[in-house]
């Protein structure tokens, strides 16, 4: 009976000690909380790409796009591609001034050239049309990745099901 249950034991200290070691190799491959540099970096270019990326005024649509070139890879393309034609079709009838100002974020995961960055937005809405302002939130997640030097959004999670940019792939 006692050669049985050290066994058990020796078996299950093999275990746990394999389950620990999965853990640890996983938390070691996110960097986010362990390497400051890496994370603000990532943070600063995300978030600066975020406020340029959704800010816009109706008289010049063609700047922002323009800037979203540089900022914007993969599936966030499509995506943007799909927002900025509802804000084409409506800031010129409305003439709208929207500024989007990051108020707080935080780096989720940081492994190699990727990561995710949680994004908490004040946007301010304008119209000079109407001369009415109007001032929301707005939180969601953006996939960045490091592409020759710089971190550009890859995609751009609103946690609703991304039904408005399924087709997006």
């Amino acid at each position: 009976m006692l050669g049985a249950c050290a066994v058990v034991l020796s078996g299950l200290a093999a275990w746990f000690a394999q389950q620990a070691h999965q853990v640890r190799a996983a938390a070691g491959t996110n960097i986010a909380l362990t390497d400051n540099a890496a994370t603000s970096e990532a943070n600063g270019q995300v978030v600066t790409a975020v406020n340029t990326l959704f800010s816009y005024n109706y008289n010049d649509l063609d700047k922002t796009q323009q800037a979203a070139r540089s900022l914007l890879t993969g599936k966030a393309v499509c995506q943007y591609d799909q927002l900025f034609a509802v804000v084409r079709q409506h800031a010129p009838q409305q003439r709208l001034v929207v500024t989007v100002t990051v108020t707080n974020s935080g780096v989720q995961m940081l492994t190699g050239n990727r990561a995710r960055v949680l994004v908490f937005a004040t946007q301010s809405d304008t119209s000079t049309a109407t001369k009415q302002t109007s001032t929301a939130g707005a939180m969601f997640a953006v996939n960045a990745v490091r592409q020759d030097g710089s971190w550009k959004v890859e995609n751009i999670d609103t946690f609703n099901g991304e039904a408005r940019t399924s087709s997006c792939g």
